[in-house]
């Protein structure tokens, strides 16, 4: 399928991460939370920075910066980590969380407004960037959470099921 035929309209939230603004469905977004300490687990993915405890669930936290090849900078007051609920090919599903830089808006998007991130050159190599789209005149690149994770997707899922002992 091609990948600008996978976004589809509806409500997107946006959020940054340096200058750039991506956008996931807000279907996946579960809550978005302060950013909080986040405990290590030795041998991840380096785009895995660890996990968090939410309310009693142990819930991976994936920095896109790494994903994505961005220079890596402190966190400001504004960052957040964005509790997404993502799915498996098998429509498995876990929880992830996100750190952002900040949280921008809700955005509904038309069809209309969604451009195809690929083109007859296919120059951007990602799977999981869906489509590109305009909105109050700045770009925003709509992601494919469940496609971003996938190859990690068992882990994830596993990280999820890790309990934290009762005192």
């Amino acid at each position: 399928m091609d990948a600008g035929h996978r976004a589809i309209a509806g409500k997107y939230l946006s959020f940054t991460l340096g200058f750039q603004s991506f956008a996931i469905e807000i279907s996946k977004v579960r809550e978005i939370i302060r950013l909080t300490e986040i405990t290590h687990v030795p041998r991840m993915p380096r785009y895995i920075s660890g996990i968090i405890s939410l309310r009693g669930r142990c819930i991976p936290v994936l920095d896109l910066r790494i994903k994505f090849a961005l220079p890596v900078e402190r966190p400001s007051y504004l960052s957040s980590i964005m509790v997404l609920q993502i799915s498996s090919p098998s429509q498995a599903i876990a929880r992830v969380g996100l750190v952002v830089d900040a949280i921008e808006e809700v955005l509904a998007i038309s069809k209309a407004e969604i451009g195809t991130a690929r083109g007859e050159d296919d120059f951007i190599d990602s799977d999981y960037l869906v489509a590109i789209t305009t909105k109050n005149g700045n770009l925003k690149l709509l992601l494919d959470i469940d496609r971003l994770v996938e190859r990690d997707f068992l882990l994830l899922r596993n990280l999820n099921t890790v309990t934290q002992p009762s005192l």
